[in-house]
């Protein structure tokens, strides 16, 4: 009879295989309610294969999610590639790898791996969430909006991500159904106080008109020049981790601002997490406006946060929009 040793494996893996297989980790395929007493064991080639592509599986699966862990994303891919070949329909495999291919922008193949992981659990919290953030990603605000109506019916907590949707593309009406809601029950939502003035109705009773360019607030704007001001006195003091932390509360609430990607991701570069500092000031480009000069600072800034992370061949591609 073979056996599995946990005593020296660690937390985090130990608890990885019992999510992946929570039947059990058995690597015994023999039947032994039909075994005669003193009868010579033997062994089930096919099921010791299942068993051996278990552990191959599992081996690669962890390793996966250690690279994962340090934003190795294609070393994590290459990991999950090997697990595909083993077992090809594994939800979680298939999760993994949809998130790994979104951190890499590349929004077509995650919900390939998506959907396919739907397939297998459609009703699955975590799966639905990574749904939601590849529709946004893909800027579809009504496919993203029926994902997080969905999931807010099962957690009351994602009230704010709902909140933010509605805000994003122009749903005033939704918006101050929800917020009614969340005040009824008692539901906590980061920036209320935002929401309530963006979805209140003006003084004549209407709706407040949204303008095309509601979320994106022009430089006078008294509330936006003093954020983008002490998120620049920040970053001059190099006070990266408060820095982080402004500049993701500036995203929730200037999420069209370029300006806002640009101090997020000078805050990722100064943490050293280079790899989400490309991603994010990629994901501003399509919000990127402003003088030249503001734009040339905005691409040296991805050519330096594409140098630390190593990715030479995307820091060449940006570096010649410097001396357009």
């Amino acid at each position: 009879m073979l056996f599995v040793n946990f005593s020296g494996m660690k937390p985090l893996r130990l608890i990885i295989l019992i999510l992946l297989f929570p039947t059990g980790l058995s690597l015994v395929a023999q039947n032994e309610e039909e075994e005669a007493p003193g009868a010579e064991i033997s062994y089930d080639k096919e099921a010791l294969r299942r068993e051996q592509d278990t552990l191959d599986f599992t081996s690669a699966f962890i390793n996966a999610v250690k690279e994962r862990s340090i934003e190795n994303y294609d070393k994590a891919l290459e990991y999950l590639a090997q697990c595909e070949k083993i077992f090809p329909a594994n939800t979680a495999m298939l999760y993994q790898t949809a998130e790994n291919y979104l951190s890499l922008n590349q929004p077509v193949e995650a919900q390939n791996y998506c959907e396919r992981a739907l397939e297998n659990e459609p009703d699955n919290f975590w799966i639905l969430d990574l749904s939601a953030r590849i529709c946004e990603k893909v800027h579809d605000g009504d496919c993203a909006i029926e994902i997080r109506k969905k999931l807010y019916g099962r957690k009351p907590e994602e009230a704010g991500k709902l909140l933010r949707l509605y805000y994003i593309y122009k749903h005033p009406a939704e918006g101050r159904k929800l917020l009614e809601e969340t005040k009824k029950n008692g539901i906590y939502v980061s920036n209320l106080s935002f929401y309530e003035k963006k979805f209140s109705p003006s003084p004549s009773g209407t709706p407040e008109p949204e303008s095309q360019n509601a979320d994106k607030p022009h430089p006078a704007n008294d509330r936006y020049s003093g954020l983008l001001e002490q998120l620049k006195k920040t970053y001059e003091r190099r006070d990266y981790q408060k820095l982080l932390s402004l500049s993701e509360e500036a995203l929730a609430l200037y999420p069209a601002q370029s300006n806002v990607y640009y101090y997020h991701g000078l805050a990722l570069t100064g943490l050293k997490k280079f790899k989400e500092a490309v991603r994010t000031l990629e994901d501003g480009l399509d919000f990127l406006t402003g003088t030249d000069e503001e734009k040339r600072s905005y691409y040296q800034a991805i050519v330096n946060a594409c140098t630390q992370a190593g990715d030479m061949q995307k820091a060449g591609k940006y570096k010649k929009y410097l001396n357009r």
